[in-house]
């Protein structure tokens, strides 16, 4: 699994919108979305994402879609 696909599942765990996540990082929703959709990402846009889902770059790698990763229920 990519990691658009990634950030779009833990995305939807922490309840937020492509829009809030957008407004969050400073960037727009067609980018989010375009980063969901094909995982390309530079490496700073990528270090907000995680600020603002509250994960590390390790936690992103290790993802498998389970809820339970990381405390999600």
């Amino acid at each position: 699994m990519h990691k658009g696909k990634k950030i779009k599942m833990i995305r939807g765990l922490r309840g937020l919108t492509q829009e809030q996540l957008a407004s969050k990082i400073n960037k727009t929703r067609a980018m989010v979305s375009n980063i969901e959709q094909t995982g390309k990402v530079n490496h700073y846009t990528l270090l907000s994402i995680l600020k603002a889902l509250s994960i590390t770059e390790n936690d992103l790698d290790r993802f498998d879609g389970k809820k339970s990763n990381f405390g999600f229920r």
